[in-house]
């Protein structure tokens, strides 16, 4: 049997988020549906395999937390780094096993980028 999660993350502003996903991270915004020209949107967005929904309605929590497994935490931290984008934390080691930096969106929405050791 096949498993797949999608997380949903809120979000205030499509045009920002959408932005910040494309420009900072380099994910690619699938597409963008509203049941009408001024209701809330519902986007999905990816990256490779990973697909991520951002949603403008109330149906999810503003703060999540995203743990992204990435190559080298290291090149996305100097990626990151070099458009001037704040990092909560550096990249560091932890005991249980990975390397980690973390970011937050323009909403409050965490991403920790780990790797494993």
């Amino acid at each position: 049997m096949t498993l797949t999660v999608i997380p949903t993350l809120r979000i205030k502003d499509i045009d920002i988020a959408r932005t910040f996903y494309e420009q900072v991270l380099g994910f690619k915004v699938d597409w963008v549906w509203r049941a009408s020209e001024d209701s809330p949107a519902f986007a999905q967005i990816s990256y490779q395999a990973t697909r991520i929904y951002l949603t403008e309605r109330d149906e999810a929590a503003s703060g999540s937390l995203l743990l992204i497994y990435v190559d080298n935490v290291d090149d996305w931290y100097r990626r990151i780094l070099g458009l001037s984008v704040p990092v909560d934390t550096m990249p560091h080691d932890e005991v249980w096993g990975n390397r980690e930096m973390q970011l937050r969106d323009p909403d409050g929405n965490c991403l920790r980028f780990c790797t494993p050791l």
